[in-house]
């Protein structure tokens, strides 16, 4: 049986989601996952249509106005499963949330996915950073101030400025 765990450490290697990656456009995807739900505009200015977000039920897209991904989602900070697409076509799973520090970073190791760890704001908030190619990055975000094993938040792939 496929666990989150899994399906995040292979995201972290490779900055994918099965055919969500940053950098593909949005007509790409719909052709192999159909159209997205609407999420909305990201600014409350109405001349600024761009970014928009989208939903591939629990991924969600932020996409350019070149209609290109630039960032995915997975939020896992609350107690129900996510839905995540988890190959090259239409196929979803639906996965138990739950993950902590322990088990994330042992997958990476488990894959051979190297990560860093970071404390960059605050001293309540872990960061887990990976770089699947050199314009890509993974974030994982973790809750340090509850107690044990700090709790994943969330997890998101970004584009970034390639390296000079």
């Amino acid at each position: 049986m496929i666990q989150l765990v899994d399906v995040l450490a292979r995201f972290g290697a490779t900055g994918a989601l099965g055919v969500l990656r940053c950098g593909a456009s949005l007509a790409d995807v719909e052709k192999v996952l159909g159209r997205p739900q609407p999420g909305g505009l990201l600014s409350d200015h109405e001349e600024n249509r761009w970014p928009r977000t989208w939903f591939y039920r629990s991924a969600e897209l932020t996409v350019d106005k070149d209609l290109l991904i630039t960032m995915i989602v997975v939020s896992t900070w609350h107690p129900s499963p996510v839905t995540l697409p988890v190959r090259e076509r239409d196929e979803y799973a639906r996965l138990r949330t739950g993950v902590t520090y322990g088990p994330m970073t042992r997958a990476l190791d488990r894959i051979g996915c190297g990560w860093e760890r970071e404390n960059r704001y605050d001293l309540e908030t872990i960061y887990l950073t990976t770089k699947p190619a050199d314009d890509i990055g993974v974030s994982f975000v973790l809750n340090a101030s509850a107690p044990g094993d700090p709790p994943l938040h969330k997890v998101l792939a970004y584009r970034t400025l390639k390296d000079s």
